[in-house]
């Protein structure tokens, strides 16, 4: 019993460092988005598969959780949006939730932060002039860079892309693809 507790107390010493720099942070960042998928840009369903370009936003937040020397492990949770202004009857827009594990570094020496994630994400589209929002459930990944720039602020880089399947519409749309790149700024918490 007293070897346990011993044991227990110097994982608990080796483990504080670990554990005691949680890392809370926000992001904002705008995105130009490609979306392909059947029918996109159309205004038929049973048009070929199509693709558009779209501009919109991206926010979200991270927790890193655990740290490892350099490493980080932790989670992200974002929400998406892009419009592409086409002049079809409702325009054409893609929204999606996306939530998952992240990995992060601290490159000694630089202000640079490099990340990747993954998640599983919810989409939702009205490509190919539909008034309704239709959805469907898929992956989302993201790699990017974080540059200090003060103390509690960043500017961010980033890829994304995706895909969403079951999306079960009268578009004719039964799965979707998208990249994004963005950019923008990310604020640091509890750092």
């Amino acid at each position: 019993m007293l070897k346990r507790s011993w044991l227990a107390l110097a994982l608990a010493l080796v483990m504080y460092p670990v554990a005691g720099h949680a890392q809370l942070g926000v992001y904002g960042e705008g995105n130009e988005t490609w979306v392909s998928g059947k029918a996109l840009g159309g205004d038929s369903p049973s048009g070929p598969s199509g693709h558009a370009n779209a501009i919109g936003g991206t926010f979200g937040a991270f927790y890193d959780f655990l740290h490892l020397g350099p490493l980080a492990l932790g989670a992200d949770g974002r929400y998406s949006f892009a419009y592409d202004g086409a002049p079809a009857l409702y325009g054409n827009a893609l929204t999606y939730w996306s939530a998952g594990p992240r990995i992060s570094a601290k490159i000694p020496a630089l202000p640079l932060r490099p990340y990747a994630q993954a998640g599983i994400l919810r989409a939702r589209t009205n490509y190919a002039a539909y008034s309704e929002m239709h959805g469907g459930l898929g992956y989302s990944y993201q790699v990017g860079v974080d540059v200090d720039m003060l103390p509690h602020l960043g500017a961010r880089v980033e890829y994304s892309g995706g895909y969403s399947g079951g999306m079960g519409s009268n578009t004719g749309i039964t799965s979707l693809t998208f990249n994004q790149v963005q950019g923008g700024l990310v604020f640091w918490f509890l750092r």
